[in-house]
C-alpha cells in the first residue's frame, strides 16, 4: 500500500527544486525554489511554465508565451511568509554596501511607520543595519533579485503594507546614462531625490559601535600581531571599479613598512598580489571600528569607503578608476567618476579626504600618497 500511494502521489526536494509526481508519473510538477520558476508536464512534455526574470513573470503554453505580469506580489508575498505580518513598512535592499549606508543616514527621519523592517538581501546588509540603526528589526532574505523589477518604483501599498524598494533599478541607469551625457551632478543628492528627501529635513545619522564589536575586533588583530598603536588600513577591492596594475598595492604595502607602518588588508580574497600585509575576516562593522584605530585608510573606490568618511582626524587616499561595463550599466571613465561619486559629499564625511584618479597619479605615485598623509 505504501508504495502505491507513491506512485499514485509523490513528492521530493532535488538541487533547490520542488519535485511532485501524480498517477505514476503521468502528471508532473516542478518549483524552482531560487528562481521562482514553474512547469507543468504532461506524459513528459512540458504543458505549462513560468519564468521570473528582472521583475517580470512570463507564462507559457506549449513553450509559447503568452501573459506577462509583475514579480512583485510574488516578492511581496515571500517577504510577508517570512516576517509574518506585524510591521507595518518594509524596506527591500538590494544594493551594495555604499547606498545601503547612505540610505540608513537619513533613514531615521526618512521612515514614517510605527514598525518598519529592514530586508537585507545580502549578509553585509546585516552588518550595516546594526552600524547605522541597530534599533531596527532585520531579516536576511536570499535568493530575491530574480523578484527585482527594472522599474522605477520606490514605494508601494501592498495588502495594507507599505514597501519600498531601495533603490529602483531605473535609478541607477538613469543616473549613469546623465553622467555620461555630461550631467553636472552628485549621486548622493540624486539618492535623496529618488527617495524624496530634502538634506535640510535631516541630521545625518552616525554610525554606532556596540563594545562587543570593538572587542571582537581586538581579539582577531590580537592573533594576527596587528600594531593597533600605528597601521595602516587598506581597502583594495571594488566590485565595479577596474583594478590597478598588479604591483601597485604590493608597491603601496612596501612603501608603508619602509616608514615604519604595520598595514591591514581589507580583503574578501586573499591573493600574492597583496605581498605581505595582515588580514582577517572582519564584518562590515569590524572593519569600520579597526579602520577607526588606523593612522590613514587607503582604498580603491567602492562602497566600503563610503561609511568610512565618518571616521574624524583620520587621512583618507581614495583612487578613482574607471566604471566597468556592468551590462545594462555601462563603462563610465575615471574623471566623471571622481566628479559625480566624490566621498567629499556625502553626510558625515571628514575634512581629510585626498581623492586622484590613476590617471593623475605618476611614476612616483606612493610618495604622493605619503606625502599626503599628515601624521
Amino acid at each position: 500500500m505504501p508504495n502505491l500511494l507513491k506512485n499514485v502521489y509523490n513528492k521530493k526536494i532535488e538541487n533547490s527544486a520542488v519535485k511532485k509526481s501524480f498517477l505514476f508519473g503521468i502528471f508532473k510538477t516542478k518549483y524552482y525554489i531560487e528562481r521562482f520558476n514553474f512547469e507543468f508536464r504532461f506524459c513528459g512534455i512540458v504543458i505549462f511554465k513560468t519564468k521570473v526574470n528582472k521583475g517580470r513573470e512570463k507564462f507559457y503554453l506549449f513553450n509559447v508565451p503568452f501573459f506577462i505580469k509583475s514579480s512583485r506580489p510574488k516578492l511581496y508575498n515571500k517577504i510577508l511568509n517570512i516576517i509574518g505580518g506585524k510591521y507595518t513598512d518594509i524596506y527591500v535592499n538590494y544594493n551594495c554596501s555604499g547606498e545601503t549606508y547612505l540610505f540608513l543616514t537619513f533613514f531615521k527621519s526618512f521612515n514614517r511607520g510605527s514598525r518598519p523592517v529592514f530586508i537585507a538581501t545580502k549578509p553585509y546588509h546585516i552588518d550595516l543595519c546594526h552600524l547605522m540603526c541597530p534599533e531596527i528589526s532585520c531579516f536576511y532574505i536570499p535568493n530575491l533579485e530574480k523578484l527585482r523589477g527594472f522599474d522605477s518604483i520606490f514605494k508601494e501599498t501592498y495588502k495594507g503594507f507599505n514597501f519600498f524598494n531601495i533603490l529602483p533599478m531605473k535609478h541607477f541607469v538613469n543616473l549613469e546614462k546623465r553622467i555620461l551625457k555630461g550631467e553636472n551632478l552628485h549621486y548622493y543628492n540624486e539618492i535623496l531625490k529618488t527617495a524624496g528627501v530634502n538634506s535640510c529635513d535631516f541630521k545625518s545619522q552616525s554610525p554606532i559601535v556596540s563594545e562587543r564589536v570593538k572587542q571582537s575586533v581586538l581579539d582577531k588583530v590580537s592573533k594576527i600581531g596587528l600594531n593597533t598603536e600605528n597601521f595602516v588600513f587598506l581597502c583594495p577591492e571594488s566590485q565595479s571599479n577596474l583594478n590597478p596594475k598588479d604591483c601597485f598595492w604590493a608597491d603601496v604595502i612596501n612603501r608603508f613598512y619602509s616608514e615604519g607602518f604595520d598595514v591591514f588588508m581589507n580583503v574578501m580574497k586573499l591573493t600574492p598580489l597583496y605581498g605581505t600585509a595582515k588580514t582577517c575576516f572582519l564584518t562590515m562593522e569590524e572593519a569600520y571600528y579597526l579602520a577607526s584605530l588606523s593612522k590613514c585608510i587607503v582604498g580603491l573606490r567602492s562602497g566600503v569607503m563610503e561609511p568610512l568618511t565618518a571616521i574624524n582626524d583620520i587621512p583618507i587616499l581614495c583612487l578613482y578608476s574607471d566604471f566597468k561595463d556592468r551590462g545594462v550599466l555601462k563603462s563610465i571613465p575615471a574623471e566623471k567618476v571622481m566628479s559625480c561619486f566624490s566621498l567629499k559629499n556625502l553626510p558625515n564625511a571628514s575634512d581629510n579626504i585626498y581623492e586622484y584618479t590613476f590617471e593623475q597619479v605618476n611614476s612616483d605615485c606612493i610618495d604622493k600618497l605619503i606625502s599626503e598623509v599628515k601624521f
